[in-house]
């Protein structure tokens, strides 16, 4: 075999392993050639390579000009010597001399060698970007290499992955060969490598688990609305599925699927929250293990609620250093206050909802069936309307189109009618009495403007249309 088919056969060598273009391979081929070629002789000018189509080789040329007499001989060549290549030759013609890789020099072979390692360097580097950078986010397995201030070294077969301490679970702790699963969390590129940076706190992490366990959320049957954690300690998730109950799916028979993400997190708690568009609803879920009295919507635009709940609950609800509640706060993107019944009845807290809806309905009732609407709501929203939480007329007075659309099964044309009926139904006669309307037989009482009296016998305070005093049952005529 000639020392030129060897140079090219042993970088072919080199890279096959690495999965690149034949194109590639001839790329890294010349510029090891040229490489060489500079360090000899000191410029490429008029080098030239080539590639022989019988045998797929690539050589490199030197270009000389036929001359009479020479004066460089790299680029020159007198007539004599053409002739004895080509006999054809006259002077002015260009004349392409092979230059054998044997005639380099040790440093020439050496400059070529470290041009191939450099691409090969730079083409795995490359190839190392562009395979895991579309895997961001993705679930991988690697074995723990070692570790160096408190960071941790992931082999993943071709690639060494990084897990950052800030990644890490505190409960967790590994040894040499334990296998680590973690999800991809960046790709990036650095001078010299590229990096892989991995995490087991992120919130996809626990999504890709439950991905794992839980088919149902693979398929999509159910799906993870928002997840919260405090990696080690605690973590919520939000499900919901139209077709089967999530949590069950989420827990598994006999609590199997649950058991085994609990053991991958290392004992850590986690709490599967039954996700609902009913923000009062969907916040006393968040709350668990906590059972909660109600929920009081204190600041709908600044999304802050009021969780009200009995004194034995209030340290569960709260949780160790305010992790229950600091949890359901980003999982439901509610900021939530506890309060025990005591400390909310001394309180004047009122739902704005509730407020509005005496205006506009019976004095001292604090809540309306969604029933006075039927007939102006078809029976089947209505179902949905409850299906999804919303019982009461004050329960749907401050809803947006929006947050109806948020309900299975109800779009924009319905959640448009729904808006429109409250609109037509909640309506002031004059600024004293409102009439009922629709012939709703249920909004039959009117505020009245009343003068207050003393009875002459025991000072109680009677009204006009008052009989009898209710203090000391004295009858009463007005003039």
């Amino acid at each position: 075999m000639s020392s030129k088919i060897s140079m090219t056969e042993s970088i072919r060598q080199l890279v096959h392993n690495k999965g690149v273009s034949e194109e590639l391979i001839l790329k890294i081929v010349e510029e090891a050639l040229l490489a060489a070629y500079k360090r000899k002789f000191g410029s490429t000018d008029n080098a030239k390579t080539m590639i022989d189509e019988e045998n797929g080789e690539m050589s490199i040329y030197s270009i000389k000009e036929v001359v009479d007499e020479v004066t460089d001989d790299l680029t020159e060549i007198s007539l004599e010597d053409a002739k004895s290549r080509n006999p054809n030759c006259e002077i002015g013609n260009e004349v392409l001399i092979e230059i054998r890789p044997e005639s380099f020099d040790r440093i020439a072979i050496q400059t070529a060698k470290q041009v191939v390692l450099q691409n090969l360097r730079n083409i795995e580097r490359n190839l190392v970007y562009s395979e895991y950078k579309t895997k961001e986010g993705a679930l991988v397995t690697g074995t723990y290499q070692r570790e160096r201030h408190g960071n941790i070294y992931v082999d993943m077969g071709r690639v060494e992955a990084f897990l950052p301490k800030r990644e890490q679970s505190p409960r967790e702790n590994y040894s040499q060969g334990d296998k680590i699963k973690a999800v991809i969390l960046e790709v990036r590129e650095a001078k010299s490598e590229t990096q892989i940076i991995l995490s087991r706190v992120h919130a996809n992490f626990i999504k890709r688990i439950f991905e794992i366990e839980v088919p149902e959320i693979a398929d999509r049957t159910v799906e993870i609305m928002s997840i919260a954690r405090e990696a080690g300690y605690r973590t919520k998730i939000a499900v919901y599925s139209r077709d089967i109950d999530p949590v069950g799916a989420c827990v598994g028979m006999k609590g199997m699927r649950i058991q085994n993400i609990v053991k991958e997190l290392e004992g850590e708690k986690i709490d599967i929250v039954r996700f609902t568009p009913d923000s009062r609803e969907y916040i006393k879920n968040a709350l668990t293990p906590a059972v909660i009295e109600k929920v009081v919507i204190a600041n709908e635009e600044d999304k802050k609620a009021i969780a009200v709940v009995d004194e034995k609950q209030l340290v569960l609800a709260i949780g160790k250093q305010g992790q229950n509640v600091k949890l359901a706060s980003r999982l439901t993107g509610w900021n939530i206050d506890i309060k025990t019944v005591e400390q909310f009845s001394k309180e004047e807290v009122e739902e704005a909802a509730v407020k509005r809806a005496r205006e506009y309905f019976v004095v001292n009732e604090d809540t309306h069936d969604l029933s006075l609407l039927a007939g102006q709501i078809a029976n089947s929203v209505l179902k949905k309307l409850e299906d999804s939480g919303i019982l009461t007329i004050e329960d749907l007075i401050d809803k947006t189109a929006e947050d109806l659309m948020k309900i299975p099964g109800i779009g924009q044309k319905t959640a448009d009618s729904i808006i429109k009926v409250l609109k037509e139904t909640i309506e002031y006669e004059d600024e004293t009495k409102a009439e009922p309307v629709n012939g709703t037989e249920a909004v039959k009482e009117v505020y009245e403007e009343m003068e207050v009296y003393q009875c002459p016998n025991c000072s109680t305070e009677i009204t006009e249309n008052m009989k009898v005093c209710p203090g000391c049952g004295a009858e009463i005529e007005f003039e």
